[in-house]
């Protein structure tokens, strides 16, 4: 399956976590506030399912794998979200599966419009309406990657402790 790196910079974290594991990978700059959502509805229409590892994640061994194998229409795996520690499932980490892309052409309306801050929110929302489900949540969470400008970098959490194995 395909794998995307938005991000702002070539060498990013998640571009080095996957050349580690041996992934391949396309790594696309994000330089205007809307490009995200102009590469999500591009990638779309394409037709064909794809995983979305965002440039501040840092996915652990196999956690692509896992995506890969899961037979829902979209999933993803939790990561740490904002300082406190709140754990969810956003953009960060997701697959497309083809069988959703294919099923639900048109449901990109407006994601070339939207900001980036509020990307996560319209396709969420978005497929989720379309589709009366949820995004599958794997566990445990990848490492999300912040600068301190988002909060302190000294907190650390075992996530198989914390969170258990994959479900």
């Amino acid at each position: 399956m395909r794998v995307i790196v938005p991000a702002l910079e070539q060498g990013c974290p998640a571009h080095y976590a996957l050349r580690t594991e041996g992934i391949s990978h396309e790594v696309f700059i994000m330089e205007g506030n809307h490009d995200y959502g102009i590469l999500l509805k591009r990638l779309w229409g394409e037709g064909e399912g794809f995983i979305i590892v965002e440039g501040d994640i840092a996915p652990w061994p196999t956690a692509l794998k896992h995506l890969e194998e899961c037979n829902r229409l979209w999933c993803g795996h939790n990561y740490p979200m904002a300082l406190g520690g709140e754990v969810g499932v956003s953009l960060g980490c997701t697959k497309f599966a083809d069988d959703l892309v294919q099923t639900y052409p048109d449901i990109t309306l407006n994601w070339d419009e939207t900001h980036w801050r509020y990307l996560d929110g319209a396709v969420i929302g978005s497929i989720a309406f379309r589709t009366g489900t949820e995004c599958h949540r794997h566990q445990p969470p990848v490492a999300h990657v912040r600068s301190r400008e988002y909060g302190p970098d000294n907190i650390f959490v075992n996530p198989v402790e914390a969170y258990g194995r994959d479900t």
